[in-house]
């Protein structure tokens, strides 16, 4: 175990990395620390430890529904229900979610053939058309 000190960088490099990699790549760094013969720990050592970079860069946004298996191209609101959405994608399929939960409420599969937009209907509540 390692008792070098550790520099604001690299410990504000460390607050990035997920939970479940960050006891191994501490390891990594405090090892490279020592085997570099430095005085504590810096940016370099973090960097020596060649993390990968969704480690240390996560991506600032986060995609908290379930996703399809191609590009979306169309999502549409429900006039009736706020926290409902519509979203159709070229996969073929047309999925319904709630914001509150991150898997599908419903997911329909109209045809084999990619979908482009989506609407909800304006007067009735669980009427939709994609094409």
């Amino acid at each position: 175990r390692s008792d070098l000190p550790w520099s604001a960088e690299a410990a504000g490099l460390m607050t990035r990395v997920p939970a479940s990699h960050y006891h191994r790549l501490k390891l990594r760094v405090e090892k490279e620390a020592v085997l570099g013969r430095e005085k504590g720990v810096t940016a370099r050592s973090v960097f020596a430890a060649q993390p990968e970079a969704e480690q240390i860069y996560r991506s600032p946004i986060t995609f908290p529904f379930e996703r399809h298996a191609g590009p979306v191209y169309g999502a549409h609101f429900s006039p009736f229900h706020r926290n409902v959405f519509l979203s159709v994608s070229t996969d073929g399929s047309a999925r319904i979610y709630n914001v509150l939960q991150p898997k599908p409420v419903h997911v329909v599969e109209p045809s084999a053939a990619s979908l482009f937009t989506c609407a909800w209907s304006p007067s009735r509540p669980l009427v939709f058309a994609v094409g």
